[in-house]
């Protein structure tokens, strides 16, 4: 089996099995089951990372497959106790994903649209994002294959040698470590298949499933599907996150987004007794909302700011509904007064918090915040006008150049924007407008204003316009959604034979993906993923990477030892020694705190020859090998001066012995410091 095919096969495998395997054993229907299905492996892979870590056994990409099939195989052993109601399951369970597979053909086929076009604007597995953030997650995956370590209290330290247990959230990093293991494939096409597998097996599914959530029961299946395809046309997200940063763990846990609504749903409707579940918490759905909470948390715990700038409306909604519902009771009018003081007092605590940790995370009494939040993603180069028309016409910018704005989504700007007008006019979905409203507010802020009320607002995103613009795609495809229910609704109302109305279904299902992927949204995002993962030939122009040192990179493991450390300017793409070349960088990323030996040797290697204290450490590091190339990401960027010492080194006669070359790329031994008494 081609090598590709191997690891989309190992991916895909990862991303969905064990899930499943838990999901099925618990007896839920189709849908719901494949949409959870993401998640819980999710929180089982990152999880069992920390656990594996704590007990000192090195991760293995078969950990969280094992630990589902005892969990099914537990849950399934559970079920038999009570067979009859087991039997009537069974029974109902069959009839159910009978009638649910056409859907399940539809979001099929959505999911694999989607990650057809995510991997046609890549240009091939193999290819890296060359941006600055994907140099250091390639190589984290490197660092869990190598030190067996796939716990998020410990990754950091690839960057921060030393610190102990600062946190850094490894479920991204740890299930491309297990494609790689399961697959053999390297760790770009592993990082490549993480990426198609989550946006498309956890992403799709997981909307289409929230959709037939809030759809009435009767239109589930329409809502789901038109959900789904909907999906493959609204490139703000997954596609503008793999243009930009490229974000990978803010992207899988935002992939996590629609299943965490979904269970907040479920929350409000028992809160509100619209569900025939009597009890408050079942085993089923308490080990969903674990699950989620854990995924959410080891692959961007941030993330779960972006799920309540969503669900807060819903939950005031909620909180509001009930109190009015209890208030009728007179005996109980004092406890809802002592009740909504608590709250009260709670919100201005928590507020007061807020506002300290604000003072003394920003040091305002040294720095005023209007000295923070100044960097090139954090800054406003528009007004708000402007960024509110892109927003609502689903038009962001250019993560390349963000003062260019993509093309709109005219198509389904248009469905979310009658949908706002029919989720206004209906009291249950009001809070899906409103949730809508504040996303955008929050990409206005961030996108237009660069006001220390915009900073304050925005800063949990790091006042990253690109981290927040995926939240107006989802609601806005929730509302486009909204819009094809109600029109088709009313027209199946009007639909009196089956035939006709499977007809109506087929139609509606048609016209949703025309209007979906007209346009030239697609076009336009799928260009700016290219340029990003575009792999130069001999001249970098800017990029991290060309064709030559790929190659040269490639062959490390035939010269350098296993055990030796590559040495080299990060910004001249050596870095990725470690994540294509199968050898340990000493400084696997454009930035963090090094330790002595490799300072030393970062600003001193052109010393070697009269300072013994160089030689001292490269000998204590088995920092031997340089890998060198004249083009740096951006072009000369003042950061790399940090690492003169050895570009210096690289053109000092008598230090380095040349190993091997591709074009300008090139391979040296530091043999100055092989000498009996070098160090």
């Amino acid at each position: 089996m081609p090598s590709d095919a191997l690891a989309l096969l190992g991916g895909f495998g990862l991303t969905l099995l064990p899930g499943l395997a838990i999901t099925t054993a618990l007896r839920m229907r189709m849908l719901p089951a494949l949409a959870f299905a993401g998640p819980i492996s999710i929180g089982l892979t990152s999880t069992l990372g920390v656990v594996a870590a704590a007990l000192g056994i090195p991760f293995a990409w078969w950990h969280a497959p094992l630990t589902a099939a005892v969990a099914a195989v537990t849950c399934a052993t559970a079920r038999r106790a009570r067979r009859r109601r087991d039997e009537r399951l069974r029974r109902h369970g069959r009839g159910v994903w009978r009638r649910d597979l056409p859907l399940l053909a539809v979001v099929v086929v959505a999911a694999v649209a989607g990650a057809g076009i995510g991997a046609a604007a890549m240009g091939g597995l193999d290819r890296i994002s060359q941006t600055y953030d994907g140099l250091f997650h390639l190589n984290a995956a490197a660092w869990i294959l190598d030190t067996g370590d796939a716990s998020s209290f410990h990754l950091y330290q690839i960057t921060h040698p030393g610190d102990g247990n600062e946190f850094y959230p490894a479920a991204w990093h740890a299930l491309v470590a297990g494609i790689v293991q399961l697959s053999g494939c390297g760790i770009p096409t592993a990082t490549n298949v993480a990426w198609i597998a989550t946006s498309s097996a956890i992403w799709t599914p997981g909307v289409a499933a929230l959709a037939a959530q809030l759809a009435p029961a009767a239109r589930g299946r329409l809502a789901a599907a038109a959900a789904a395809v909907l999906s493959v046309g609204a490139t703000g997200f997954p596609l503008l996150l793999l243009a930009w940063g490229t974000l990978y763990p803010t992207g899988l846990a935002y992939t996590l987004l629609p299943t965490g609504l979904i269970l907040t749903v479920r929350l409000c409707r028992w809160v509100l007794g619209r569900t025939r579940h009597r009890l408050p918490v079942r085993i089923s759905s308490l080990m969903l909302a674990v699950s989620w909470l854990l995924g959410a948390a080891f692959a961007h715990p941030r993330s779960m700011f972006s799920l309540l700038v969503i669900a807060v409306p819903l939950l005031v909604v909620t909180a509001a509904t009930a109190v009015s519902r209890l208030w009728t009771h007179r005996g109980l009018r004092r406890r809802i007064v002592i009740m909504l003081g608590s709250v009260a007092a709670l919100v201005v605590g928590v507020g007061t918090v807020g506002v300290i940790y604000v003072y003394r995370a920003f040091n305002v009494a040294a720095r005023p915040i209007s000295d923070h939040l100044n960097g090139g993603p954090a800054t406003a180069r528009q007004g708000p006008l402007p960024a509110l028309l892109q927003g609502v016409g689903l038009a962001p910018l250019d993560p390349r150049v963000d003062t260019v704005v993509l093309a709109p989504a005219i198509g389904i700007a248009a469905l979310a924007a009658v949908g706002a007008v029919f989720a206004a006019r209906r009291r249950g979905q009001r809070w899906l407008l409103a949730a809508w409203l504040v996303s955008l507010l929050l990409w206005v802020l961030a996108s237009g204003s660069n006001s220390d009320l915009a900073k304050v607002l925005t800063g949990v995103w790091y006042k990253d316009k690109f981290r927040l613009f995926p939240l107006i795609a989802l609601t806005a495809l929730l509302l486009a959604t909204l819009t094809i229910t109600v029109f088709a609704d009313a027209v199946l109302r009007r639909t009196r034979t089956p035939e006709r109305r499977r007809t109506v279904l087929v139609a509606v299902v048609v016209a949703t993906a025309v209007i979906a992927t007209a346009g030239a949204q697609l076009p336009s995002t799928s260009s700016s993923v290219a340029a990003v993962f575009r792999l130069p030939n001999s001249t970098k122009s800017g990029a991290l990477l060309d064709r030559d040192e790929y190659r040269l990179l490639a062959r490390l493991d035939r010269t350098v030892p296993a055990g030796d450390i590559v040495v080299g300017d990060p910004w001249d793409g050596s870095a990725l020694s470690w994540a294509i070349g199968s050898r340990r960088s000493l400084f696997p990323h454009l930035a963090g705190v090094w330790s002595p030996d490799a300072v030393t040797i970062a600003q001193r290697l052109d010393q070697a020859a009269v300072d013994p204290e160089v030689c001292a450490a490269v000998n204590r590091l088995d920092a031997h090998w340089v890998v060198h190339d004249p083009e740096l990401l951006w072009g000369q960027p003042a950061e790399a001066q940090f690492w003169a010492g050895i570009d210096r080194a690289v053109a000092t006669p008598g230090l380095l012995t040349e190993v091997d070359a591709e074009g300008s790329s090139r391979l040296y031994r530091v043999s100055i410091c092989d000498a009996p008494n070098a160090g």
